[in-house]
């Protein structure tokens, strides 16, 4: 399920179409060990060619739309403390399934997963975490897991 800009769920396909933004993905809260590690997980899975941004506990203050504008490989090899996320930017819906399918094969810690929306982009990384935060525990109250959602 993808959380929508009007805080509604939709299930999602398999078209491949791309959904909104630039082809990139951001990612958080892993430590330089585990970023190689999710660097080759990429690469494996047919992703290896996507700019991957790490954003930091110094980047996560910025809105979305500026960290996809920062150079591929910003912030790797850096601690930090925030939580695990992958945002998923220009991303078809096949390709949403595939990455998702990849990291529950993976040893990885699970992290959330979102999509760039038009109105998320405005956020900046540490209100889009409290707000996947919030969903989960939305998620939990209701039985389901965030992580299991297709």
């Amino acid at each position: 399920m993808l959380l929508m800009p009007d805080a509604t769920f939709k299930k999602v396909g398999s078209s491949e179409t791309p959904m909104y933004g630039p082809r990139r993905l951001l990612v958080s809260g892993y430590a330089p060990e585990a970023q190689e590690t999710l660097l080759a997980l990429l690469s494996r899975h047919g992703f290896g060619n996507i700019p991957v941004i790490f954003v930091t506990d110094d980047t996560a203050a910025l809105s979305l739309k500026e960290l996809l504008i920062l150079p591929a490989m910003t912030g790797r090899g850096t601690e930090t403390t925030l939580k695990k996320a992958v945002i998923m930017s220009g991303f078809t819906e096949k390709e949403l399934r595939d990455l998702l399918a990849a990291f529950r094969s993976s040893p990885l810690p699970r992290p959330f997963f979102a999509t760039l929306t038009p109105v998320s982009e405005g956020w900046s990384h540490r209100k889009l975490l409290n707000e996947l935060s919030m969903e989960a525990d939305m998620m939990a109250q209701r039985g389901r897991s965030p992580e299991k959602t297709p």
